[in-house]
């Protein structure tokens, strides 16, 4: 499986982040992998 590598994350995206994983019961790198919808906004998920 390939690794991604996001620099520069602000701390409170960072944190929220975090605190969805935590929730979720997943670490924050399986969080991604796992909830990608979650991840996308709604203008993101309407692009073509």
């Amino acid at each position: 499986m390939a690794a991604v590598t996001i620099r520069n994350v602000p701390d409170d995206v960072y944190h929220a982040l975090a605190g969805r994983a935590a929730r979720s019961g997943r670490s924050l790198q399986e969080y991604p992998i796992h909830e990608p919808a979650g991840l996308l906004t709604d203008r993101d998920a309407n692009r073509p």
